[in-house]
């Protein structure tokens, strides 16, 4: 009986130490994520922007979307504008692996939308991205931005 305890025991043991995994859980890093502004336009009362994200993330990065918008200028500063304009890309849903790259391709028809309106700050755009990391089976959300100009 003591053998069948002892053989029992160990290949509980064995099976605790197999299952385990001594790597740690990855963890998303912000910095491994960069921007670069490819091409910025302004033609007839309107602006037009291409902006292309790569990762070095050694994360899956998964449902991008690209934002940007203007500013609500203020009297002593400004605050974010919550409508904003969602990039075009050639990819029903965008993935980066470590070292890829995604185009997003904004178009603001300024004039037209907003005439000659003071109240948006048209020199500072702001941009924000979303999406999830994903490790194995598991996605966790994300998100992050900031002023485009810091992204030249």
């Amino acid at each position: 009986m003591k053998k069948f305890a002892w053989l029992l025991g160990s290949v509980a043991l064995c099976m605790l130490v197999s299952g385990c995994s001594t790597a740690p859980p990855q963890t998303f890093n912000y910095k491994d994520v960069h921007f670069k502004l490819v091409n910025r336009q302004s033609m007839n009362g309107a602006k037009s922007y291409t902006i292309q994200i790569t990762s070095t993330s050694s994360m899956e990065l998964t449902h991008l979307s690209l934002y940007l918008s203007y500013p609500i200028k203020l009297q002593n500063g400004s605050q974010s504008n919550p409508f904003e304009i969602q990039g075009r890309t050639n990819q029903a849903i965008v993935t980066l692996d470590k070292g890829q790259s995604a185009q997003f391709t904004f178009y603001a028809p300024i004039k037209q939308v907003f005439g000659d309106s003071t109240l948006l700050d048209f020199n500072t755009p702001e941009i924000e991205l979303d999406g999830y990391t994903k490790q194995g089976n598991t996605e966790t959300p994300f998100e992050m931005g900031g002023e485009l100009s810091q992204y030249k």
